[in-house]
């Protein structure tokens, strides 16, 4: 066989072996069930995207997507009711934890070590659907968090992969590592804070424009750009700035960032 010929060969034998080898599961995981308003949904997820839309029901829903090249069948899915809602989670064994403050994707290892020392290769895709006044929980390692339409609080955690929020009022607390976040509110809960944290990216909140609170930017490498009027307390520079904006009071707004620029405009 000549070169070229046996090079082609290998080829198409090595996209046979990978095609053989890679699987899908939709609605790997389904559930179905009321979560009053007020009431939080969390789902803590590993590696994959987690997407959250607007329900047209007074129903919770929510679909996972699996995907993996190796050991697949040890992935498997819990969810446990809690005291304030209801606790979603992506197990890689047997002896894994599913709490909202107690998750564990793998048993006999702490957080970082089930990451790092899966058997398995699966990534898991979550799609929910919540109805209206239903705070959400979300927290995933590899992938990113996005929301659209919702209006209870919203907290999400990431380590690689952007946040992305169109709401329309409830608080934010948001946090990634490597990835931008980005929040619109065309309005916002009397006490809603928002908080928007990364280390490599930007961060962009875009609230409605009669607006009070104190606000805080800062980051390093970047920028400082906002199209409210900020009354400045203590000392400011480019890249460091606190103040109030309207009338003050109790709501906090948090945006910063190290490596990035950081922006907060007025709704249209």
């Amino acid at each position: 066989m000549s070169h070229p010929r046996a090079v082609l060969f290998l080829a198409l034998v090595f996209a046979a072996a990978g095609c053989t080898r890679s699987h899908i599961e939709h609605d790997a995981f389904v559930w179905t069930g009321t979560v009053a308003p007020g009431k939080w949904v969390h789902v803590r997820n590993v590696s994959g995207p987690i997407t959250v839309e607007v329900s047209p029901s007074t129903q919770v829903d929510v679909h996972a997507t699996k995907r993996w090249h190796r050991d697949g069948n040890s992935v498997r899915f819990v969810e446990n009711a809690t005291d304030d809602g209801i606790v979603i989670c992506t197990l890689y064994d047997a002896h894994g934890r599913c709490a909202p403050f107690d998750y564990a994707a793998q048993g006999h290892h702490g957080f970082l070590s089930s990451i790092f020392h899966k058997r398995s290769d699966a990534t898991v895709d979550y799609v929910l659907r919540v109805p209206a006044g239903v705070n959400i929980d979300l927290s995933t390692v590899n992938g990113p968090v996005s929301v659209a339409g919702t209006s209870g609080d919203v907290r999400v955690e990431t380590v690689n992969g952007e946040i992305q929020i169109a709401a329309r009022q409830g608080s934010l607390k948001l946090n990634t590592v490597n990835g931008s976040v980005s929040a619109v509110l065309d309005s916002i809960s009397a006490a809603g804070d928002v908080s928007l944290h990364t280390v490599n990216g930007s961060v962009t909140a875009v609230l409605p424009p009669q607006l009070d609170g104190r606000v805080s930017f800062e980051t390093v490498t970047g920028n400082i750009k906002t199209g409210f009027a900020v009354t400045a307390e203590g000392p400011t520079n480019p890249k460091h700035m606190s103040g109030i904006i309207g009338a003050g009071g109790a709501r906090r707004i948090d945006l910063s960032t190290v490596n990035g620029s950081v922006s907060l405009m007025k709704h249209s």
